[in-house]
């Protein structure tokens, strides 16, 4: 039978633990396109800048939360006891992994509560984005400790109750937060800046919320009865340090992408320069069009029409919203969703692989690492199709403003059709992890990083290409990554030479 019972027993031992973490990590992510979503019904002017300081916030978070996630994701049934020591229980994995997720977290957010305006400087040096972003990502990192709390308490409801519990605390965060935007939304006051305040309220209250629901189901009476979870007494300093230094390579890597992506603002900011003063030579071709209609060097410079000509030209420098950095929020936070399926189903793959290069299993991890390849580009590929066939469909569930949907949907359709290379060269990177190549998987990520901003710099603005430069930049970086892993893995120099 094609569908036979232990068919469907491997189909579900494969899918079930990938899958649940795939769907549990867009869950999460789902929580900033909400912000996303109700941001963009706002007025056509306020959407825009509204977007633009969102992108910017959210790529420093996501930065940020590649430091700590690939901590709570250390599973539970790992080698933490030393070769003289009794076999460690669950529990005391538990309130170990978890003090030092939350101590990590914390200080990541103090740190970053203080960069956070040198950081906003560097990648703008428009004042109003500031302004309305730095206030945004403060309120955000109050909410940091609590994601990876609420992340490591997945793996822990894995270990004790199955993956369903888990994703229906995901599920309920996600219903919790929409209502609490659109309350919130309808509360705030009429500026972007009250805007962009109430749905990061809403966000960091909502996750706060499923930590404290998570916390009543580990302490419900069934469980309380087989182990004390929070009890000082698990505390064990050497089960800390080995936790705290269980995935270093993947926290860096993580970091180091995400801030090459981050910097990649940096050329959306140039390109939206380039078409302000663009707008602006055309303002001054119009004005030497209406000199040459009129006989102004006979007039007195300050004559009352040559200064409203003046006065709106200057205003136009001015005024003139970042178009392309709202429009890089948008794909960005449509594209997230699916990648965080990539990267989750990448730390599995790691877990994997490091447990059967350990039996000297080789060619099972050859199959395990296909298997997890195929497993998420068919997620990938599936959330895809829609953006690649609609895309101005796609944005206008997020945006209202005609401008960018105008200016992104072309950029929208190039990353969806890239994006299954994306996630085959984020499982790749994972797996080259796994098993033992993570000097050549940081090397991939430092060049990937470094090439960003002057690869997209030279597609954009040297070749002229415009906005879409910078994607077709992004996915030539990405293209020369992939192929760059697929190489090292396929062709095995991580086996030794008899395997």
């Amino acid at each position: 039978m094609i569908f036979g019972p232990q068919r469907r027993r491997r189909a579900a031992q494969f899918l079930m633990p990938a899958g649940s973490a795939a769907l549990f990590f867009m869950g999460l992510v789902a929580i900033s396109v909400a912000d996303l979503f109700f941001l963009g019904r706002l007025e056509a002017g306020e959407a825009l800048a509204a977007h633009a300081a969102l992108g910017t916030s959210l790529l420093f978070l996501w930065a940020l939360s590649a430091l700590v996630v690939p901590t709570a994701l250390i599973p539970f049934d790992g080698d933490w006891t030393d070769t003289d020591e009794r076999p460690k229980s669950v529990g005391e994995v538990f309130f170990n992994r978890h003090l030092v997720v939350l101590a990590l977290a914390t200080a990541i957010a103090a740190a970053a509560w203080k960069l956070i305006p040198t950081a906003f400087s560097i990648i703008s040096a428009q004042p109003d984005l500031w302004e309305l972003g730095i206030p945004y990502t403060r309120l955000r990192l109050i909410g940091l400790p609590l994601m990876a709390i609420f992340v490591a308490y997945r793996g822990f409801l894995d270990a004790v109750d199955g993956p369903v519990p888990a994703l229906c605390f995901c599920l309920t965060i996600n219903v919790f937060n929409v209502g609490l935007n659109a309350l919130f939304m309808w509360l705030a006051g009429a500026t972007t800046q009250d805007s962009l305040e109430a749905v990061a309220m809403a966000s960091t209250i909502a996750m706060a919320a499923g930590v404290a629901a998570m916390v009543a189901w580990s302490i419900r009476p069934e469980l309380r009865e087989r182990v004390r979870w929070y009890s000082p007494r698990h505390f064990d300093w050497r089960m800390c340090w080995r936790i705290s230094k269980a995935n270093p390579a993947a926290a860096a890597g993580g970091l180091v992408l995400l801030t090459g992506a981050t910097m990649t603002l940096y050329v959306v900011n140039l390109a939206d320069e380039s078409a302000r003063i663009a707008a602006v030579d055309s303002a001054r071709h119009a004005e030497l069009i209406i000199i040459s209609l009129t006989d102004w060097e006979t007039v007195a410079p300050d004559w009352p029409a040559r200064v409203l000509v003046d006065d709106w030209i200057r205003n136009l420098a001015l005024s003139r919203p970042p178009l392309y950095l709202a429009g890089t929020t948008v794909v960005l936070a449509v594209l997230s969703t699916l990648l965080s399926a990539a990267v989750a189903v990448g730390h599995f793959t790691v877990a994997r692989l490091r447990k059967i290069i350990a039996v000297e299993d080789y060619r099972g991890a050859d199959e395990r690492c296909w298997k997890d390849l195929a497993l998420t580009l068919a997620i990938v590929s599936l959330g895809a199709l829609p953006m690649l066939l609609f895309p101005s469909a796609t944005l206008r569930i997020f945006t209202s403003d005609p401008e960018i949907i105008a200016a992104t949907a072309p950029a929208l359709r190039l990353m969806a059709a890239q994006l299954p290379l994306a996630a085959m060269a984020t499982i790749l990177w994972f797996a080259n992890i796994g098993v033992g190549q993570w000097r050549f998987a940081l090397g991939v990520a430092g060049v990937t990083a470094a090439t960003m901003v002057p690869v997209t710099n030279l597609f954009a603005l040297v070749f002229s290409i415009g906005f879409m430069g910078i994607w077709w930049g992004l996915t030539v970086i990405i293209a020369g990554a992939a192929v760059a892993l697929a190489f090292n893995f396929w062709f095995g120099f991580w086996k030794p030479f008899d395997a």
